[in-house]
């Protein structure tokens, strides 16, 4: 995956991380939209959940920048399927 492709889905998993704190309802309806737009290949959307799971963790405190640098890395690098 090159670094474009990269950088938005880093930028879609921050919008939802806005969205899911912010008002979960929304949140909901822009994922199944992202699901069901065929912008991204499953890999590509399991990855922007997971990222959005840690860029909302990050956002409310529940975790460290330095702990979501690295689950970032791993999640890019398919190390790792779910944040939780």
């Amino acid at each position: 995956m090159d670094a474009r492709r990269i950088a938005e889905l880093k930028q879609a998993a921050n919008r939802l991380s806005d969205l899911l704190i912010d008002d979960v309802k929304k949140f909901v309806a822009e994922c199944a939209m992202l699901y069901s737009g065929g912008k991204y290949t499953k890999v590509e959307y399991r990855l922007i959940i997971n990222l959005c799971d840690v860029y909302s963790m990050v956002k409310t405190g529940d975790m460290s920048r330095a702990e979501a640098i690295e689950k970032q890395r791993e999640l890019l690098r398919g190390e790792r399927v779910s944040t939780i």
